[in-house]
């Protein structure tokens, strides 16, 4: 009889777990995306978005790489701190391109980047 009783208590607390990991999860997906230079806010981007609207996912304005005048085509490009980053294409200030480079970084490099040791 001790046996069910503590059994019991076991599922208990694991549905609990469970159910607190969930809500957690679920608060989670649900806040909206901080800015910064993340693949989450790269993916974000559609053509036709204006270069302001790039600008407030990544919450700082790009390194211009081409410019050929006002009203002309332009490229931007955004890095992170782990060197991974955005290449974004434009026309009169509206996207007609992007492409996502991944960080060429290890995971050693990362850690030592994380704990400031570089």
């Amino acid at each position: 009889m001790r046996y069910k009783s503590i059994m019991r208590c076991k599922v208990l607390i694991a549905g609990i777990l469970v159910s607190v990991a969930c809500i957690v999860l679920g608060t989670l997906a649900m806040l909206p995306a901080r800015p910064g230079v993340t693949k989450a806010n790269f993916d974000r981007i559609e053509k036709g978005m204006t270069r302001a609207q790039v600008e407030e996912f990544f919450g700082q304005p790009g390194m211009v790489i081409r410019h050929d005048g006002p009203g002309g085509r332009a490229a931007i490009s955004w890095e992170a701190d782990d060197r991974s980053g955005a290449s974004v294409g434009f026309l009169n200030d509206y996207v007609t391109g992007a492409i996502w480079n991944n960080s060429p970084e290890t995971v050693p490099d990362k850690i030592r980047r994380w704990l400031h040791l570089r």
